[in-house]
Formats: structure tokens, sequence, C-alpha cells
């Protein structure tokens, strides 16, 4: 086997610890550039509209790449793809940075690094994400992921403080700095070996995928994995929840914002209650070991949405400006463990040659609805107030755990039940 024996700590793993610090400088890089290209854009164009389509532009190859991203994975050699797609970001990035000290970046620059950046992500973590499989015993799978939450959460609490800093001190540096954080990645990725083809795991044989995906068409790969998935009871019920729950969640930001500027805060006091998504996530991150280990994958799926919508209500509340930061705070401290859960039965169920293609599923599934929430969100705040947005959003999330709990299939799901 591949991955360390289970009696080895995953603190000494270090084929996968070298994959996450490698994740680590990646996440922090990416974090430092989502703050920075917008206030880069707006600094040389003073348009938020031209800003508004970088962002989109990335998500939007993103998306388009996840499909042949997961089918690539999964026909070819893994460590090949992923040092490759990451060599390409570490070029991109050098020619962004010298267009930029040429003083020759414009919004074509950006678009065409956006696009280049969304693909190369999509590579990138449908490669990292079965390579976690391959150097992770099941039984340690949720410690891994665990870990791998704590380090989204740290990322996106430490990116945009520290691209703030460095966009104060130049226009160039939040640049330099994902350039650097990105070339690490890529160096530590080198370093962990993660096994190019890993070995099927006991179990895997008989569940219905396809033994020579290379022979076939992208296609047929494609819906070979979508019929797999479609027919997993319990798995296929969790992947409605989570579609439910981003769509339900994309529009809390904008809510959020609205509602404490219609009670008299200001955009300082704004941006410390929105640090409770950050805080909370890094807090609820180190806790969802725990609470995973005692708490089955159901009825996770069930109790999150639960308080996700009572918190979303209690913040609606029209107390004082400041109020909405403990009830968000509460909010991000469970969201991580449902996470963490999700990740550790998608790696654990899937088989180990359909990883790729299941894993570009459940993001296109996941992100596919992404833009629907902040414009429903942006439509419901203006019409409405942000108050009453926010009650909206949090009643979804209580249907989302209602129409769950119907489900016999769903409260009984478990990776290991």
């Amino acid at each position: 086997m591949d991955a360390a024996t289970p009696l080895t700590p995953l603190r000494r793993n270090v084929r996968f610890q070298l994959l996450w610090a490698g994740a680590a400088c990646s996440t922090l890089g990416t974090e430092i550039t989502r703050l920075a290209l917008p206030l880069a854009l707006l600094a040389l164009t003073g348009s938020a509209a031209q800003a508004g389509l970088v962002g989109a532009t990335l998500t939007a190859a993103l998306l388009l790449a996840q499909i042949p991203a997961g089918i690539w994975v999964d026909r070819h050699d893994r460590r090949r793809i992923l040092l490759a797609a990451q060599a390409v970001q570490v070029l991109n990035a050098v020619v962004l940075v010298g267009s930029l000290a040429a003083g020759g970046a414009g919004l074509l620059s950006f678009v065409l690094f956006a696009a280049m950046d969304g693909v190369c992500a999509a590579f990138v973590g449908n490669a990292r994400q079965v390579s976690i499989r391959a150097v992770v015993p099941i039984a340690q799978l949720r410690s891994a992921f665990v870990q791998e939450e704590s380090r989204s959460h740290a990322g996106r609490v430490l990116g945009p403080a520290i691209g703030g800093l460095l966009y104060g001190m130049s226009l160039l540096a939040p640049y330099l700095a994902t350039l650097v954080a990105i070339a690490a990645a890529w160096v530590l990725a080198l370093l962990a070996r993660v096994p190019r083809r890993p070995a099927p795991r006991a179990g895997d044989a008989g569940d219905g995928a396809a033994p020579a995906t290379a022979r076939r068409g992208m296609l047929a790969e494609t819906w070979t994995a979508l019929r797999w998935l479609l027919a997993q009871r319990g798995l296929r019920e969790l992947c409605l929840v989570l579609m439910a729950m981003n769509f339900f969640g994309g529009g809390v930001t904008l809510a959020l914002i609205v509602h404490i500027e219609s009670l008299g805060g200001g955009s300082a006091l704004t941006g410390f209650v929105l640090t409770g998504i950050g805080i909370g996530g890094l807090l609820g991150a180190l806790a969802s070991g725990r609470l995973t280990a005692r708490v089955s994958t159901g009825y996770l799926a069930l109790g999150v949405p639960a308080v996700l919508g009572v918190c979303l209500m209690l913040a609606a509340l029209p107390l004082a400006p400041w109020w909405p930061f403990f009830p968000i705070l509460t909010f991000s401290l469970v969201t991580p463990a449902l996470n963490v859960a999700a990740g550790a039965v998608t790696a654990e169920l899937v088989p180990e040659d359909m990883l790729g293609r299941v894993g570009s599923l459940l993001a296109v599934a996941s992100m596919g609805l992404t833009p629907l929430g902040p414009l429903l969100g942006g439509v419901l705040a203006g019409s409405l107030g942000g108050g009453w947005a926010l009650c909206i959003a949090g009643a979804g999330f209580l249907l989302t755990a209602g129409v769950g709990a119907a489900s016999p299939t769903l409260r009984r799901f478990d990776a290991q039940g």
C-alpha cells in the first residue's frame, strides 16, 4: 500500500504533510489574489464592473474545467498533472507581475490571468484531492480532512489581511507574494512525491468503475461516474443538501452588509462582523474532528443547516449593528464539521479510479448554483432589506433540514455504517 500504515500518526505522514503544506501556500496565495485583483483593477480602471468581470472569468474557468480535469486525473499520471498545473500557475503569475512592473497591465491582462488561474485551479484541486486518498489510510481520512479544513479557514483569515497590508505598500507587492506562495506550493508538491497511479484499495473491485477509462470517451466516462453517484443512496441525498446550502448561503454576505448598514454600522464595524465568519470557521475546523467522531454524517447533514437557519434569523434581529457578529460566529463554528464529514465519506466511498470524475461532478453541482445565491440575495436585500433577506435565507436552510429529515436514508447515512 502506498499510504502510511494506520498505526503511524498523521503528523508523521511526511507525504501528506508536504502535500498539506503546499496546499496551505497555494491557499494563502489565492486569498491574497482574491483581495488584490479587485483593488488593483479599481485603481487602474476605476470600474467596479471590470473588477466583477475578472472575478466572473475566474469562476467560469474553474467551473468549465472541472469535468475535463476530473477525467484527466482519473486517466493519467496524477503527480505529473499536479506539478504541471502548478507550474503553469507560477508562469501565469510571472507574466502578470511582469506586466504590472512594465506598466502594461490592463483589463485583458487580468482577464487572461484569471482564466488561466481558474483552469489550473481545477486541475490542481482534483489532483490534490485524489492524492490525499492515495497517501492517507482510510482510518485517518477524517483527521486529514480536519487538517485540510483548518488550512482553508486559516487562509481565509490570513490571506485578506496580508493582501491588504501588501497592497498598502505597493500595487505589485501582493502579486509578488502570490508568486512566491505558488512557487513554494510547487516545490512542496514535488517533494511530497505522491503516487502516480494509486493502487486500488480493498473493496474497490466490483463497484461499477470502468477498468480502462483511458480508452473511453469523455462523455462516456462522465456518464459512468454520474450513474454511479446517482445510485449511491445516502451520498446522493448528501449532495442535494450541500447544493441547497450553497444556494441559500450564497447571498448571506451581501444581505449582512446591507443589514448592518441599515442599523447604522460603518465599514469598519461591517468588517469586524464579517471576521466572525473566518474566526468561527477556524475554531470550528479545529473542533470538527471530535464532532464528526461522535455524530454521523447523516445527522450532521440535518443538524448543520438547521443551526444555520436559526443563526441567520437571529442575525436579522434589529438589536444593534454589532449584534450579528455573535450568531454569525456560531453559524461558522458548525459548518466545518459537515465539510470534513462530506470530504471524508466521499474519499472513502468513491472508487479509486473514479475519484477525479466524481469529485468534479460534485464541484460542478455545488458551483453551478453559486451565482444564483448572490443574485437572489441582492434582489431580496435591495427590495425587502438585509434583515428580511437573512430571514428568507434562514428559512431556506430550515426547509433544507426539514426535507432532509424526511429521508430515512439520509438519517442513517455514514461512510462506516
